[in-house]
């Protein structure tokens, strides 16, 4: 079965140096029990990649440069992406707080540099996810018909008010863009349960649990994709947050229906990204 990992980030230096230089991250590292990996090459994180039986994963750029200073830019992505088209899927990462700025680059980002989405992080800078200053954006990435990725679920560290990490917004969102693909990270941990129904109401509205796959409560998202939402959980390891080898192993150990693990963990990415052609009836509204 091939596997698309739809949120990781290759170890090179300009992802690592931005993680090494952030005493947040480092203990974010500790409290998840993974060890920060050393920087290298992108080639030898591709041939890891393989090694794990990952067959393409979701690059995303950094922006939240205006409050954190963090920044990976999106024409390195696109730079990763020409490197190995057949194994990197680019998302552009977009700073909430730019303004015109933020729609200007997402436009560049998806036009110019041939990225497939965009990543925001409303969470990072103490932002809702229906604050109406991403409207604009929204509206782009629904006229482009690329999906947008939004941080939902907390850091396990304290900073941003948790309130900031709760899907509810992602509602408002769904229902003012009826046709904008959203992708929530992580989840929205602790908020599993109002994760799942946000998704079950709205055809477009994807979740992945990386990092929080095997936390108490995360089981619900799973008996949701057995029943209800089986196209539209993804899978990800979150990468260099967890090891790739034993997080793909560790999730397919996991009660999924044979069937719906496939689903989870690549035909429903690759129908996202139209990797191939989408088979069937959207969403599991096709059961009852």
């Amino acid at each position: 079965m091939e596997i698309i990992d739809v949120r990781a980030r290759p170890n090179t230096k300009e992802y690592m140096s931005l993680f090494e230089a952030s005493p947040g991250i480092q203990m974010v590292f500790r409290k998840m029990g993974a060890s920060m990996p050393a920087s290298a090459p992108i080639d030898e994180f591709i041939r890891d990649m393989r090694e794990a039986g990952i067959s393409r994963i979701v690059c995303t750029g950094r922006d939240i440069e205006t409050t954190g200073g963090w920044k990976v830019t999106n024409d390195y992505v696109a730079s990763l992406m020409s490197q190995y088209p057949a194994h990197i899927i680019g998302v552009a990462g977009i700073d909430p707080l730019k303004g015109s700025g933020a729609v200007k680059e997402t436009f560049r980002a998806v036009r110019e540099l041939g990225l497939k989405g965009i990543s925001i992080d409303p969470f990072a800078v103490g932002m809702y996810a229906n604050d109406r200053r991403l409207y604009p954006v929204y509206e782009l990435c629904a006229e482009l018909d690329v999906p947008v990725f939004i941080t939902i679920g907390p850091l396990p560290v304290a900073g941003p008010y948790l309130s900031f990490g709760s899907p509810m917004p992602i509602d408002e969102v769904a229902t003012d863009f009826s046709r904008l693909k959203i992708v929530c990270s992580h989840g929205g941990w602790p908020f599993s349960r109002e994760m799942v129904a946000i998704t079950f109401r709205h055809d477009y509205v994807y979740f992945e649990t990386s990092v929080y796959h095997f936390m108490p409560g995360a089981e619900l998202c799973v008996e949701a994709a057995n029943t209800c939402i089986p196209d539209r959980y993804l899978f990800a390891t979150a990468f260099p947050f967890a090891p790739m080898k034993e997080t793909v192993q560790r999730f397919r150990k996991l009660p999924f229906k044979p069937d719906v693990l496939e689903k989870v963990m690549y035909k429903n990415a690759a129908d996202l990204f139209k990797l191939e052609p989408a088979a069937g009836t959207r969403s599991g509204r096709q059961l009852f």
